[in-house]
C-alpha cells in the first residue's frame, strides 16, 4: 500500500491536520521520530533547539538522515505485512530540504544538494507527499502563540527550506501543494483525503 508524507516548514499545520485525518480514516500514522535510540535523542534535542543540534553540521545531518533511514526501512518492511495506507510526518521533501540547509553552511549549495540527494537515493521513500505551505506572517503568528522563538536565523533557515521543497516538486517530485494560510484544518483535510485515497485506488 502507498506511503504518503506530510511535509512543510514549521507552522504549516501538519500535526493539527494529521489529528483530523486520524479521526476520519483508518490509515496508519507514523511520527517524525520513532522510539529508536537516535529517535529518542532527536525528539529531546529538537524540542530544545530545533535545527541547531550540534556545532558540526555534517554530524547533525548524518544524525537526522540515519534516523530517517531506520524509520523508512522499518516502514517499508511493515508495509509488506498489511494493506493499509501509511502517512508519515516529514518524508523525503523535508529531509532533503532541511539537511541541505544545514550543509550549505559548510559546503557550496550544489555540493550540499548532491550529497543529501545521494544519501536519500539509497533510503526507501514515500510514494508521494502533501506539501503544506504558509505565509511567513501567518507562520510567525502560529509559532508565537506556541511560545516558539522566531528569530532572524530561524526565518532564514526555513525560508530556504521551503524554497528547496518547491524546487524539488517543480523538478518532478510527486506532491500535492496546499497553501494553509487561509484554510482551516478541516478544509485542508478535505483536500488531502481524496488525494491520498487515489493512491490506494491506483494500487488496487
Amino acid at each position: 500500500m502507498p506511503i504518503i508524507s506530510l511535509d512543510g516548514i514549521n507552522g504549516t499545520g501538519k500535526s493539527t491536520v494529521a489529528n483530523i485525518l486520524k479521526q476520519r480514516s483508518d490509515w496508519i500514522f507514523v511520527p517524525e521520530f520513532v522510539t529508536t535510540e537516535i529517535g529518542a535523542f532527536l525528539i529531546g534535542e529538537t524540542n530544545a533547539k530545533p535545527h541547531f543540534i550540534t556545532q558540526c553540521e555534517v554530524a547533525q545531518s548524518l544524525l537526522f538522515l540515519s534516523e530517517y533511514a531506520e524509520r523508512m526501512d522499518a516502514l517499508h518492511r511493515d508495509n509488506l505485512r498489511d494493506a493499509n495506507i501509511r502517512v508519515v510526518e516529514r518524508g523525503w521533501l523535508s529531509k532533503y530540504s532541511y539537511q541541505v540547509c544545514v550543509l550549505e553552511r559548510v559546503l557550496p549549495p550544489a555540493q550540499a544538494r548532491q550529497l543529501v540527494a545521494d544519501i536519500l537515493r539509497v533510503i526507501p521513500q514515500p510514494d508521494a507527499a502533501i506539501l503544506m505551505r504558509v505565509s511567513q506572517d501567518e507562520m510567525t503568528h502560529r509559532l508565537q502563540t506556541r511560545d516558539f522563538a522566531v528569530t532572524d536565523d530561524f526565518l532564514s533557515f526555513i525560508t530556504r527550506a521551503d524554497e528547496l521543497m518547491l524546487e524539488a516538486v517543480a523538478g518532478g517530485y510527486p506532491a500535492q501543494i496546499i497553501d494553509t494560510t487561509q484554510r482551516t484544518p478541516t478544509e485542508i483535510a478535505d483536500i488531502i483525503i481524496p488525494y491520498i485515497a487515489s493512491f490506494k485506488d491506483d494500487k488496487n
